[in-house]
């Protein structure tokens, strides 16, 4: 069974996501923006990136089965093949 978390607005939390795993986002507290990072755990320098994601996507925003691309172009977290953190934070 999936674990819940449910943040406080203005509060982050990090996650160690295998390759695989899912993870679901879904702001419950209003119409305010939900930012998202992730980093490669072997290394730090290999982290998604949205401008790199949209280029290779089909749509201006993140819809489900989207790829996200890191700052290499690579698929994440394919250019490693480790584990991702990932750190959500909600302004």
């Amino acid at each position: 069974m999936a674990e819940t978390i449910v943040l406080k607005a203005r509060t982050g939390r990090a996650f160690r996501l295998v390759q695989g795993a899912q993870l679901r986002v879904t702001n419950t507290f209003g119409p305010q923006v939900i930012d998202a990072w992730a980093f490669m755990v072997d290394d730090i320098a290999g982290f998604m990136s949205m401008e790199h994601t949209r280029v290779h996507s089909d749509t201006p925003t993140t819809v489900k089965g989207t790829i996200f691309r890191s700052n290499r172009r690579c698929p994440m977290p394919e250019q490693s093949g480790t584990a991702l953190n990932l750190y959500q934070s909600q302004i």
